[in-house]
């Protein structure tokens, strides 16, 4: 299946009814758009009527069941949960979300099954009193391609805190097939980045089949031209030679007892590197050429954007960006 985006306008708050919902469809709408299907599970959120109550601790405003749609989900199921919340803090009126997969589902909105693994992919990260809202709409977006799925949220919105974001997809070969070895899932958040590889049969998230990066394993050059990459230049540091083209590092990735390999739908890009339109062509991921985007970022900001992290030389660690996967040639 061709990789499939998608993008939405809204404000990251729960300050009103129309506020909410529309963060909300658009999520949704970003999963559809990425090839994935919705469950018929019962109890699942109803986003044209749902209303927010802004609650003082965080509380679940519904649910959805979405699964992929490939040839391998017959033999390796992909069932994922996402969990749409509010949080009232601070005369902020916090939107939140979060993510699970697993097997299957039992037809009422419990995940079943031995693969498991979870991410607090929440806007309002651990609910600091720090966090800012907004009732300015930003652009947020999604990419897929059935079996893999990116979600960015407002990667231009950048107050006090980063936005949020989830990765999922399947283990692939050098021919960029996808198969049923491992699911590895990414996310970024305001307060925490990583990534969970479990086995997609018999893994389950801590044990022996399964693997959790705080960072992902990128070795970049501590110096360019003579310049050394290091925090204190993080927001500007860059690859690029001519400001325009810009290197992509692709993501190697590995768990016990299943082969490496490089993800078709997310690599790393130097913060400098991202550009006015954030769009980086890669000469060739997995036998293709493919298209990534990551997004731009202010430079007062306290994070970059969507951050991740790649270590860099041996022992210092770099902000970088996620780019996702926007096209194959």
């Amino acid at each position: 299946m061709p990789v499939t985006t998608h993008s939405w306008m809204s404000a990251p708050s729960n300050h009103t009814t129309t506020a909410a919902r529309k963060w909300m469809q658009g999520i949704h709408d970003g999963l559809l758009s990425a090839g994935l299907v919705q469950t018929g599970d019962t109890g699942q959120i109803n986003l044209a009527t749902v209303t927010p109550t802004n609650p003082g601790s965080p509380t679940a405003l519904g649910y959805e069941i979405w699964r992929f749609d490939d040839d391998v989900q017959a033999t390796a199921p992909v069932f994922i949960k996402i969990v749409y919340g509010e949080l009232y803090s601070s005369s902020q009126a916090k939107p939140w979300y979060s993510v699970a997969i697993a097997t299957g589902s039992d037809g009422a909105g419990n995940l079943t099954g031995p693969v498991k693994a979870s991410a607090k992919l929440s806007n309002s990260g651990s609910f600091s009193s720090n966090y800012k809202q907004t009732t300015t709409e930003y652009a947020s977006y999604s990419s897929g391609d059935g079996s893999s799925v990116n979600i960015i949220t407002w990667p231009a919105w950048q107050e006090s805190q980063q936005p949020a974001g989830f990765s999922i997809m399947r283990s692939c070969g050098t021919d960029g097939n996808y198969n049923a070895d491992a699911i590895a899932v990414m996310w970024y958040s305001p307060s925490d980045r990583g990534v969970y590889i479990v086995g997609a049969t018999t893994g389950v998230e801590g044990a022996s089949e399964s693997a959790e990066y705080g960072v992902l394993g990128m070795t970049l050059p501590t110096k360019v031209n003579g310049v050394a990459m290091n925090t204190s230049n993080l927001l500007t540091a860059t690859l690029s030679e001519d400001g325009t083209k810009a290197p992509v590092f692709p993501a190697p990735l590995a768990a016990p007892g299943v082969a490496p390999w490089v993800p078709n739908g997310i690599a790393v890009v130097m913060p400098g590197d991202a550009g006015a339109t954030s769009v980086i062509q890669v000469a060739t991921i997995n036998g293709a050429a493919r298209t990534l985007r990551a997004f731009p970022y202010t430079a007062t900001s306290t994070y970059p954007g969507l951050a991740a992290q790649a270590a860099v030389g041996v022992s210092t660690n770099i902000v970088c960006l996620p780019a996702i996967a926007w096209a194959v040639e």
